[in-house]
């Protein structure tokens, strides 16, 4: 008797946990590239099909400070506390079903810049910077 209820306890704990490490693979997928000069780094991001050059300027910040920077320690540590990211919707240049944008993220340490390009079709973010 004890020893079923032992098996499916530890049956439910494994199943709970290969659920948990799977969904964390699969929510963040980043496919980091180090060139001779540039750093790039790849994400899901959503579809971008239908949205203006402001909505796609607001969505690529919020897509840098709440999903890439939380994980991106690097970045993180560079910036230090309450980094602001900045796109100028002006500079967002559309190319068929894709997007180039330059981000800025001001920090209280230092400053960075990523060349980002949103590829709508893929439903893919790039963002590439200088090292």
């Amino acid at each position: 008797m004890k020893l079923s209820k032992l098996v499916g306890q530890t049956g439910i704990l494994s199943a709970a946990l290969l659920l948990t490490v799977s969904f964390g693979a699969s929510a963040e997928s980043v496919e980091r590239v180090s060139t001779e000069n540039d750093i790039v780094r790849s994400a899901p991001f959503s579809s971008c099909i239908n949205l203006d050059k402001d909505q796609l300027a607001a969505r690529v910040k919020n897509d840098y400070l709440q999903n890439r920077l939380p994980r991106w320690l690097d970045d993180k540590n560079e910036l230090g506390p309450k980094p602001v990211a900045t796109i100028n919707a002006n500079d967002v240049i559309k190319m068929d079903n894709s997007y180039h944008v330059t981000l800025n993220v001001r920090g209280a340490r230092t400053d960075l810049r990523y060349n980002v390009e949103v590829n709508c079709d893929e439903k893919k973010i790039t963002y590439i910077s200088a090292k």
